[in-house]
């Protein structure tokens, strides 16, 4: 922080993703630039901060009237998910991107969804966000043809499809 801190700019592209190999410390970075006033490209603190919770980007979004899946928090063994329907996605409700998600993380029972929100927890993640799983599969799309700019002509590049996955 102290670097920042000392760093004489006009304006810093951020592209810092944690500090010290922790994700929530992402903002601190980002704060100490605010502070300085310097400007800065990218989200906000505040952006930042609310990305990384998910149980309060939830609570932004349905504030906003943005709809979002029926979803829980299991935070220890007394909690449970039983009024969701399932299957469902299982995540850490305070990472970054998509770290503490797997195969695993899509669960089909309750039983099988408190299992594995303990495990994040044993594992010192911290509470779990349990959400209605939507879609079933990512399907992978491209064009049968693409048309590509390049030095004034426009070009068709011919592409093979592909099958979804």
């Amino acid at each position: 922080l102290r670097a920042v801190a000392d760093l004489e700019a006009d304006v810093i592209f951020n592209f810092v993703e944690s500090l010290r190999g922790k994700a929530e410390l992402e903002g601190a970075i980002r704060g100490v630039m605010a502070v300085r006033g310097i400007a800065v490209t990218g989200a906000s603190v505040d952006g930042l901060v609310n990305c990384l919770h998910k149980p309060r980007t939830r609570a932004l979004l349905i504030a906003a009237g943005v709809p979002v899946t029926p979803a829980c928090i299991i935070a220890s063994e007394a909690d449970d998910a039983s009024a969701l329907s399932h299957p469902v996605i299982v995540k850490p409700a305070a990472l970054a991107a998509s770290h503490g998600i797997d195969r695993a993380s899509v669960c089909r029972t309750p039983a099988e969804t408190k299992a594995r929100a303990m495990k994040l927890i044993e594992r010192g993640i911290g509470p779990a966000l349990v959400a209605r799983r939507v879609g079933t599969r990512r399907r992978h799309l491209r064009s049968e043809r693409a048309a590509v700019h390049a030095g004034g002509d426009l070009q068709r590049a011919a592409a093979a499809p592909r099958a979804p996955r």
